[in-house]
C-alpha cells in the first residue's frame, strides 16, 4: 500500500479494475489513522485479479505519518506489510 496527503487524484490516473469492487470512489471515511480521502485496489488487466497492492489518500500529512507508523511492517493475514509514500508519476495522455 502506498499513501498520499492531499486532495484525491483524478480517477484516471487509475488503472484499477476487477470484477470486485474495493476500489474505492471518492467518498471520504475515518480510519484508525485518520481521514481516507480515497482508497484504491490496482487490478491486473488480463486476470481481473488484485495486484498485491493499492493507494490510500489522507486528508493531511498527520494522517499519512500516523499510517506510516503504525502500518509499515505490520501482519496482514499472516503477511507483513509494507507501507511507504507513494512516488508522483507522469500523466499518460
Amino acid at each position: 500500500m502506498e499513501v498520499n496527503y492531499g486532495p484525491a487524484p483524478p480517477k484516471e490516473d487509475f488503472q484499477s479494475r476487477g470484477p470486485r469492487g474495493g476500489g474505492g470512489g471518492s467518498d471520504s471515511s475515518k480510519s484508525e489513522q485518520g481521514k481516507v480521502l480515497e482508497a484504491r485496489v490496482v487490478y491486473a488487466r488480463e486476470t481481473g485479479r488484485s495486484r498485491g497492492f493499492g493507494f490510500v489518500t489522507y486528508g493531511s500529512t498527520e494522517n499519512l505519518n500516523n499510517a506510516l507508523s503504525s502500518l509499515n511492517g505490520a501482519d496482514l493475514d499472516g503477511r507483513n506489510i509494507r507501507v511507504s509514500v507513494a512516488e508522483e508519476r507522469p500523466r499518460r495522455f
